[in-house]
């Protein structure tokens, strides 16, 4: 028997999915948070990485500590 729980993707938070959305302005290609990760510049923003090549930079309201923690987004150099 199929389980339909685990075929249901898991809904992102608000906040994740307005930084998707934004993150889709300026790639539509990518459509999750898998390959994405960001650091905090000096001035409090995020820049956002995708596939660990620099993408843009968005603001900080967009994403806060708890949100990144969540989806694992914090970028290694």
């Amino acid at each position: 028997m199929i389980n339909l729980k685990n075929l249901i993707t898991e809904k992102l938070d608000y906040k994740a999915e307005r930084f998707l959305d934004i993150i889709q302005v300026v790639d539509s290609s990518i459509k999750d948070l898998k390959d994405i990760t960001v650091d905090a510049t000096p001035k409090g923003n995020w820049v956002v990485f995708y596939k660990n090549k620099k993408m843009t930079v968005v603001n900080s309201n967009l994403l806060d500590e708890p949100i990144i923690r969540k989806y694992n987004l914090e970028h290694h150099d």
